[in-house]
């Protein structure tokens, strides 16, 4: 059961893949369900076993909930200030997983609303949504970061060896000499330094 308008269903051949619930666009809250265990097969993002520690039996599959919250919800709170909304995330979920999306298990009723939940709604709803975060936040990220450079590194050092023909150089050392005089034209072409470019990426992720 749902209170938001439309189901999309996402497939992988015929094995059923995710569910989105809602519209993002047109109405206040949205909802994504989906095999998360696949989904991380397919990006390779293998340290999400960290944040799910001993809670989770290595090789099950698990799947995802998660609900995007509009402006326009939040703004309902009083006060509307980033505190508060922090503060009744419990009750916000609560609502989303116990009043506007719900799993039920089909009885002869018409009236869907009055069929009692599945049980594993029911472990869905009373779900906590911060437990472990302070305590493996730290080694999250560096698996995070491993993960994000295991990926750049095949196209990183295939940049650097077109690099290296095209120079005529050889080794490391002098290919690495060849590129640093190189990014320094291209700072004064772009008239901004690598550091301030650096600078600016991180302030696009969120870093300072």
């Amino acid at each position: 059961m749902c209170r938001g308008d439309g189901c999309t269903t996402y497939e992988n051949g015929n094995t059923v893949t995710g569910f989105a619930f809602g519209s993002r666009r047109t109405q206040r809250i949205s909802a994504r369900l989906y095999d998360k265990t696949a989904e991380m097969a397919l990006k390779g993002t293998d340290w999400w076993e960290l944040v799910w520690g001993d809670r989770h039996t290595p090789g099950a599959q698990v799947w995802r909930i998660e609900f995007e919250i509009g402006r326009s919800a939040l703004s309902d709170l009083d006060p509307f200030l980033p505190d508060a909304v922090l503060a009744a995330a419990p009750s916000l979920w609560r609502y989303c997983a116990g009043d506007w999306l719900t799993l039920r298990r089909p009885t002869q009723d018409s009236n869907r609303s009055r069929c009692s939940l599945d049980a594993r709604w029911e472990a869905v709803r009373s779900a906590s949504l911060a437990h472990g975060a302070a305590t493996e936040l730290r080694f999250i990220r560096e698996r995070k970061r491993a993960t994000v450079l295991r990926n750049l590194m095949p196209a990183l050092v295939g940049y650097l060896v077109a690099f290296a023909d095209l120079m005529g150089t050889t080794d490391i050392d002098d290919t690495f000499g060849e590129l640093l005089d190189a990014v320094a034209n291209d700072e004064i072409v772009r008239r901004m330094t690598f550091a301030e470019r650096v600078q600016r990426r991180r302030a696009e992720r969120g870093f300072r």
